[in-house]
């Protein structure tokens, strides 16, 4: 009963602020003041999560206080559900990508429909509600393929074959993989079909398959030479040097190392997470050769910018 009392006083107050700021600005219409408050809300998605929450509850409502049927209202609910997803609150989150689909349905609003059934797979992949999360992204795929939206489409496959993998079901996970490629090849967008690329060769040097792996990646290091992304080529070139390393083919693996942290250098961002990487690489690789005082030297770099970067994890690793 407490509960409630609260949340009915939290709403009132929330309605009391948006007809404070209504007045203020001398709103003629109470659409006007929804479209402020929802631009505002997706203005400051995702860099200030707190704004975010801020306006669009402020948003929705006034929603509910001027009774208005709008497709902002099912939007506005996946946005929520994406910030609490965000700050680690699965409960809330779930509770909005609900009320979205909820919406969606009732209002026929197929694109946002697919939108929130894709978001809420990602939710429930990350809780390890795998068998729902398949679920969600079927429904995701089918709803944008009817659209013949083919970029979202291709998401929901890569998000699909992320969960086959997780639960092992490679056959899966590879046709789903392959879909999401193809149908990104079809979109002309380059760095589209890059992304897919990558994660495709990730997953084939977990299952061993290195020169499937390391065709994929290739493709990915060539979109990214002629378009000059000099981020994504640094960051290829450490997965190809992590990838010779699992072959045990120090001298070229190192090669493909050294050029990455070259190239992070060139960008200014050395003291990434990749970079860090980088660094450890070459460390076990020295330390696999038998040469422990260089390989102690690249893990006091990698450990510099972990710790920079404030990751516990990473530093413990090192350290051990």
């Amino acid at each position: 009963m407490v509960g409630n009392l609260f949340h009915t006083c939290r709403s009132l107050l929330l309605v009391g602020i948006c007809c404070f700021f209504f007045h203020l600005q001398g709103r003629s219409q109470p659409v006007d003041m929804l479209e402020s408050l929802s631009s505002k809300a997706q203005e400051y998605y995702p860099a200030q999560l707190d704004s975010t929450l801020h306006y669009a509850t402020l948003a929705l409502a006034w929603v509910t206080e001027h009774e208005i049927h709008t497709p902002k209202e099912e939007y506005l609910n996946d946005l929520l559900g994406l910030t609490y997803r965000r700050l680690g609150n699965a409960g809330l989150a779930e509770r909005y990508f609900t009320q979205a689909i909820s919406l969606s349905e009732t209002r026929g609003n197929k694109q946002q429909l697919a939108n929130s059934y894709n978001r809420i797979g990602l939710l429930y992949r990350g809780v390890g509600r795998i068998e729902e999360a398949m679920d969600a992204y079927h429904k995701s795929i089918a709803l944008n393929k009817a659209m013949k939206n083919t970029r979202n489409e291709a998401k929901s496959w890569l998000n699909l074959g992320n969960a086959y993998r997780a639960i092992g079901k490679n056959d899966s996970a590879l046709y789903s993989y392959e879909n999401s490629i193809q149908l990104r090849s079809k979109t002309g967008d380059v760095k589209f079909l890059s992304s897919a690329l990558l994660n495709m060769g990730n997953w084939l040097v977990e299952q061993r398959e290195f020169d499937q792996a390391l065709s994929y990646y290739k493709q990915y290091k060539d979109i990214n030479t002629e378009i000059r992304d000099t981020v994504a080529l640094a960051l290829v070139h450490s997965n190809i040097g992590g990838l010779y390393s699992n072959q045990a083919r120090f001298d070229s693996a190192l090669v493909h190392h050294f050029k990455s942290i070259e190239l992070f250098k060139n960008t200014g961002t050395m003291n990434s997470k990749q970079n860090a990487l980088n660094f450890v690489g070459i460390g076990n690789m020295y330390e696999a050769q038998g040469y422990p005082t260089k390989a102690i030297t690249y893990y006091h770099q990698s450990l510099a910018i972990y710790k920079t970067l404030h990751d516990p994890e990473k530093t413990s690793i090192v350290y051990q």
